[in-house]
């Protein structure tokens, strides 16, 4: 049986775990806030993301360092994607297997949520986080403003940088751009004064944000069953597509 996800139920201790970018994040948090934090890599970080080797050793240290029992948490909040596959799926499958063990639901986020969220005073019209999806793509959403918080609009997209920029050009509406896509190819918009991008600083998802928007989450009662979660993928992984590729040719 599950821990009680009620709305207007106070949360006395959470887990976070972010994986989508190529920083490997986690926060321990209660209803006052954050409790305590761990980044590992990031954008800047040379060799290839060690998702599996950090997070686990992430969430053991976490837990030490803020010298709470990971068996005295109410739930665990996940970012599920988009983002990179390996660390999608790292960070799923752990926050879900520990859930599971511990009878406590999961809060879904999306990593596009999360970027987004730390902009909600921005100035500008619109909002959009944009994640390295490789292959020269970005995953991204538009958001724009309701009162004190931002609203998606329209589906999660993955588009060229290049073709993208020209459709904001197009839009003629004032664009703050964040997340690891927008570090990336930033000269793609550099050349459209209505188009500011965050520096690297904003590169992955706020842990701060992931908190906030857990915590709203759990005090409206929306938690999901461990064993229903999956990553958000808006395309095929690499080894997906080459196995395609391989059966092709020997068809």
């Amino acid at each position: 049986m599950l821990g009680d996800c009620l709305p207007g139920a106070l949360l006395m201790l959470l887990l976070g775990i972010d994986t989508c970018t190529r920083r490997v994040g986690v926060v321990l948090a209660n209803d006052h806030g954050s409790m305590g934090q761990i980044l590992l890599g990031g954008p800047g970080t040379s060799g290839p993301p060690r998702h599996v080797e950090q997070l686990a050793l992430a969430i053991q240290q976490l837990s030490q360092q803020c010298q709470v029992s990971l068996g005295d948490i109410d739930a665990l909040a996940v970012t599920i994607g988009p983002g990179m596959f390996t660390g999608l799926r790292v960070g799923v499958v752990t926050a879900c297997t520990m859930a599971t063990a511990l009878s406590v639901p999961v809060i879904e986020l999306t990593s596009l949520d999360v970027l987004a969220h730390p902009w909600r005073d921005d100035p500008s019209d619109v909002v959009v986080p944009m994640i390295d999806a490789r292959r020269s793509e970005v995953y991204c959403a538009y958001y724009h403003h309701e009162g004190d918080r931002l609203v998606r609009v329209g589906e999660y997209l993955i588009v060229r940088p290049e073709e993208f920029a020209h459709e904001l050009g197009r839009s003629g509406a004032t664009v703050r751009l964040c997340g690891d896509g927008a570090v990336r190819f930033r000269d793609a918009f550099v050349s459209n004064a209505k188009v500011a991008a965050a520096v690297a600083a904003h590169a992955s998802p706020s842990l701060d944000s992931l908190t906030e928007l857990a915590t709203e989450s759990w005090r409206r009662g929306e938690c999901t069953d461990p064993l229903t979660v999956r990553p958000l993928y808006l395309r095929r992984s690499d080894a997906e597509i080459n196995v395609v590729r391989v059966a092709g040719r020997q068809s």
